[in-house]
């Protein structure tokens, strides 16, 4: 299964509070393979995980939302992937522009790359 957007960033703000997934589930007292099983997007986590995971690692049930609601397809999963790891990747014109034009979109990029180099969610 190819990882969520929510699975992704959930990633970067575990790292960026320098936890692993043992760490974050003894935090939030659930299971090291259930965090994995989110992170991979094998599993979806209910408001109750949401709220417990947002404590510790500082994302907001919102943006869980935002993310687990958005469309995942291929591009948008390689736009994500690009922004946050810097991989060099090509994409037609048509696909940035069709994905610009969604609000959403944008803002959740916008946020999950300013938590991937650490800067405060406002």
């Amino acid at each position: 299964m190819r990882r969520t957007l929510l699975g992704s960033t959930m990633v970067k703000y575990r790292k960026a509070k320098g936890l692993t997934q043992r760490e974050l589930a003894r935090e939030t007292g659930l299971s090291s393979g259930y965090i994995a099983h989110i992170e991979t997007g094998y599993s979806s986590p209910s408001p109750e995980v949401k709220k417990a995971l947002s404590k510790v690692i500082g994302m907001s049930i919102e943006t869980m939302k935002e993310l687990e609601n958005s469309n995942t397809d291929g591009v948008l999963s390689d736009l994500y992937e690009h922004w946050i790891i810097q991989r060099p990747l090509r994409f037609r014109v048509e696909d940035l522009n069709s994905l610009m034009k969604n609000d959403s979109i944008c803002t959740i990029m916008r946020q999950a790359f300013n938590a991937s180099l650490g800067r405060e969610q406002k």
